[in-house]
């Protein structure tokens, strides 16, 4: 061990000079002329927490990430492609096995990494989480408002990169319309009927509030009328740009700022159902899905990345900006305590999920779990905070 830790020593001493000699290394790095946001480079005495964290917590996900980037295998949200140097540290992660004590974790992470604060005009971090709903996999008069799997005829940036089709300026996805792409239906047009008698239904939820989170959040466990649970994850989207329905409830004055927590719109949503189907069509974007079996239910649904997520560790990001398997310290101070007091949120966390209206180089949202509590914990948070992405030794040479 004594002499694990003293190679692990030397390698943090070569990582800092390569820090020091690379693209990196100046006082502030210009992550890109677009986010106006600059990376200044901190020792990881500077994260504050750091030495109380449960770093080890953080391994399982970052191998689980390490083992997915490194296949050919597009992710199902693709991202900034991994630096080879972030595919040689996961090679290095992988040497150390499934289970290695904690402190040689800590280490890993000190000896292959250099801390980098993300500074930028604005952050902002949100939470999300596996919902739990009521469904049935035939329509009744209680359960009629399904989830619908990806069409045939849409063509995903994940297809797109896969056969050079260049996709309609502004949008992710779009529909095949014999040689060319057209714009794929909206929420509103998807509401009136457009994918009606595809058979593309997989699941009936039994409240129309729900679904409509249920797209937000990305995914669902839906409990049948028998007790069964079954899962259902993200499969596609129809491209169109997410536009926030919490948002436009408020700027019309509909809902007051004290009264906008995802669990508030949920209820007045609920409250109103005619009028929340029309501010629902706010949203032009609109989530397809996939059942997914076999999922340890100890673990969350698959993320962007292609790997499930884990409660507390799990971060979506920017996928335009970051790379998945990207390690993350983050600072704040969140509604998350008792009441939804606030309390000191310090915790290094995975790059491993995105989502559409998650963009900016510090903007992140955490995974909270699977269920109501979790859901209600998440939907409070709405808070700024500090941002330090680790870079792998070497990034940017």
């Amino acid at each position: 061990m004594q002499g694990y830790v003293a190679g692990r020593l030397l390698a943090f001493s070569l990582c800092v000079s390569t820090w020091l000699l690379s693209g990196f290394a100046m006082a502030c790095a210009t992550m890109s002329a677009s986010t106006k946001a600059t990376l200044k480079p901190i020792p990881f005495s500077a994260l504050t927490g750091w030495a109380d964290d449960d770093v080890a917590a953080a391994f399982a996900p970052f191998l689980r990430t390490c083992t997915r980037i490194q296949d050919a295998g597009a992710a199902p949200r693709p991202a900034v492609a991994p630096d080879s140097s972030l595919l040689s540290v996961c090679k290095i992660a992988a040497a150390l096995g499934a289970n290695p004590n904690p402190r040689t974790i800590r280490t890993f992470f000190e000896a292959h990494f250099a801390p980098h604060e993300i500074v930028a005009p604005t952050s902002k971090l949100t939470a999300y989480y596996e919902p739990v709903v009521e469904g049935a996999r035939t329509p009744t008069d209680r359960f009629r408002h399904p989830l619908y799997t990806k069409p045939d005829d849409l063509v995903t940036a994940a297809d797109a990169a896969e056969t050079s089709i260049v996709l309609p300026h502004g949008l992710e996805a779009a529909q095949r319309q014999g040689e060319g792409l057209a714009p794929y239906a909206t929420r509103a047009e998807i509401d009136a009927g457009a994918l009606a008698g595809k058979g593309l239904e997989l699941i009936y939820l039994a409240d129309a509030a729900d679904a409509y989170f249920v797209h937000i959040q990305g995914s669902t466990r839906v409990r049948l009328p028998d007790g069964t649970l079954e899962r259902y994850g993200f499969a596609a989207k129809n491209g169109h740009p997410y536009r926030s329905v919490g948002r436009a409830l408020l700027d019309s004055g509909t809902i007051p700022p004290e009264a906008a927590t995802a669990e508030d719109v949920k209820a007045w949503m609920r409250a109103n159902p005619k009028s929340a189907r029309t501010f629902m069509q706010v949203n032009p974007s609109y989530v397809f899905f996939q059942r997914i079996e076999g999922l340890d239910t100890d673990l969350g649904p698959i993320g962007g990345a292609g790997v499930p997520l884990t409660s507390g560790r799990s971060l979506a990001v920017d996928h335009t900006l970051h790379a998945y398997g990207l390690p993350f310290w983050i600072e704040s101070q969140l509604p998350v305590g008792e009441g939804g007091r606030m309390a000191s949120f310090r915790r290094l966390m995975i790059a491993q999920d995105t989502g559409a209206a998650i963009t900016g180089p510090a903007r992140g949202d955490l995974f909270w779990g699977t269920g109501p509590e979790a859901g209600a914990i998440a939907g409070r948070v709405n808070n700024p905070g500090r941002f330090v992405v680790l870079l792998p030794c070497g990034a940017g040479e």
